[in-house]
């Protein structure tokens, strides 16, 4: 008898620790989802906020924002501002979806450069580029957008030589246009007949 109840308390003691190691796996696994779920989240709101540069200080900057929502019908919620040139405005689409503008100040390295401002628009919690793409369009309507060039990255090569190859064929200077041909001489015409002299007449006899 004691051998038996020995060996039903081992096996009962096996499957407790069965269980314990399957819930642990499955812990393990939900860990890990929620960790891929939380990064395709980052991910998607990082690239839900839609930015431009704009060739303009920040208050022109922001003059020019809350024009543009006015014009597009958006009502003005909030805004908020400090002073080192950073501050947003917060709107409502129509159906209601809520709609921040930030703009932020980009800080030039030479006093004598023209101020630039960044603008993002951000719509929703995950954001929204058609409509993104359409707020910032009408605020450049009153700005100067920056056309920022892209970074070259390695192997980068652009579609044109910035300079001249000096193998390049040089186009040669243009000739002058080469004058028509003469034409033909007329035919030659015969030359008159030569008349015989004319001689006086005898005089008469008396």
């Amino acid at each position: 008898m004691r051998a038996q109840g020995s060996s039903h308390t081992t096996r009962t003691v096996a499957y407790i620790a069965l269980a314990g190691l399957a819930l642990g796996q499955s812990g393990c696994l939900l860990a890990a989802a929620a960790l891929v779920g939380g990064a395709a989240a980052g991910v998607a709101y990082a690239h839900g906020k839609v930015c431009r540069v704009y060739e303009a200080p920040f208050d022109h900057a922001w003059a020019a924002s809350r024009t543009a929502i006015a014009e597009l019908g958006m009502p003005l919620i909030a805004e908020q501002r400090d002073h080192k040139g950073s501050g947003f405005l917060e709107t409502r689409m129509a159906d209601g979806e809520r709609v921040r503008i930030y703009l932020e100040e980009e800080r030039r390295k030479f006093p004598a450069d023209a101020p630039w401002t960044r603008i993002c628009v951000r719509v929703a919690t995950f954001g929204d580029l058609p409509v993104s793409e359409r707020i910032l369009e009408q605020i450049g309507a009153h700005l100067v957008p920056i056309r920022l060039a892209p970074v070259p990255g390695p192997g980068w090569t652009p579609a044109t030589p910035l300079t001249p190859s000096p193998t390049a064929a040089v186009p040669s200077a243009p000739t002058a246009p080469v004058p028509p041909a003469p034409l033909p001489p007329a035919a030659a015409q015969p030359a008159p007949p030569v008349l015989p002299a004319q001689t006086s007449p005898p005089p008469l006899a008396q």
